[in-house]
């Protein structure tokens, strides 16, 4: 009998143990150097010291955190230059270890692919049958200027430029820069390098200062545009047919369209 009571205590030690050990969800799609995370609202992705946080109500990055600093970088939801809308994501595992999240676009059937590296870098890839009838596409995202310093880049034949943030001196910005190859952002404490994959990208940055305040909502967008062809014969048009022009003289936007991402 006094066993049975020594066991029954031990079991009820244990259970009680077991309750203290911090199970979430993390833990349970944990595999290799990637670990997920999926609640109600979000989906996040873990690879070393880096967080992906991509929303579920539209499958797009919102944010990422490098160590302790979280850097708002939020997709715009929406393909410019097409009338599709999303309708859904999914998500899976690769044979490599990388986690891939696709979203779908209707009625276009059009999809967007985050892929996330065990280095930590991620791809994007826009995809479809229409992204060949069209003679420009855009993607874009959002983020406050308080922290932007500069931006550095490399056009398609290797030259430099630049841009800085400081001082503010303008309450509204554009700057435009057609053929880039790779292009970086500098924070106050996270860097964004981008290069792509794709000819004829341009990037275009806009700072729209807000009047009530001293911080400014910047637009990161990425056009892609048909390519010219000088083998197709020019033929006489109306001045203001652009797209008659562009169907005679240029070939359609490349499919797919490819971004890198390295946060770090």
């Amino acid at each position: 009998m006094i066993q049975l009571v020594q066991v029954a205590l031990k079991f009820i030690l244990l259970t009680f143990l077991l309750d203290l050990i911090p199970i979430n969800e993390t833990d349970l799609f944990s595999s290799g150097p990637i670990s997920v995370r999926e609640s109600t609202v979000d989906f996040q992705i873990r690879v070393d010291h880096k967080i992906f946080v991509f929303e579920k109500a539209n499958g797009n990055l919102e944010k990422v955190k490098v160590g302790m600093h979280v850097l708002p970088f939020s997709q715009i939801p929406k393909i410019e230059g097409l009338e599709s809308s999303f309708k859904n994501f999914t998500w899976k595992r690769m044979k490599d270890g990388s986690i891939q999240i696709r979203s779908f676009y209707s009625p276009e059937s059009i999809s967007l692919i985050w892929t996330v590296f065990g280095d930590g870098r991620l791809k994007l890839e826009a995809l479809g049958d229409k992204l060949k009838n069209q003679e420009f596409l855009g993607l874009g995202f959002d983020f406050q200027d308080d922290g932007i310093k500069y931006v550095n880049w490399k056009n398609s034949i290797h030259e430099l430029g630049e841009y800085s943030f400081e001082p503010k001196n303008d309450k509204n910005g554009v700057l435009e820069v057609e053929g880039f190859s790779t292009l970086n952002l500098e924070f106050e404490e996270v860097e964004v390098g981008v290069m792509t994959e794709t000819p004829q990208s341009n990037f275009r940055i806009i700072s729209d200062q807000e009047e009530t305040g001293t911080s400014s909502n910047i637009n990161l967008n990425f056009l892609f545009y048909s390519l010219p062809n000088p083998s197709r014969p020019s033929e006489p048009i109306s001045p203001n047919s652009f797209k008659e022009k562009g169907s005679q003289n240029r070939d359609l936007v490349k499919d797919p369209i490819v971004l890198w991402f390295d946060f770090h």
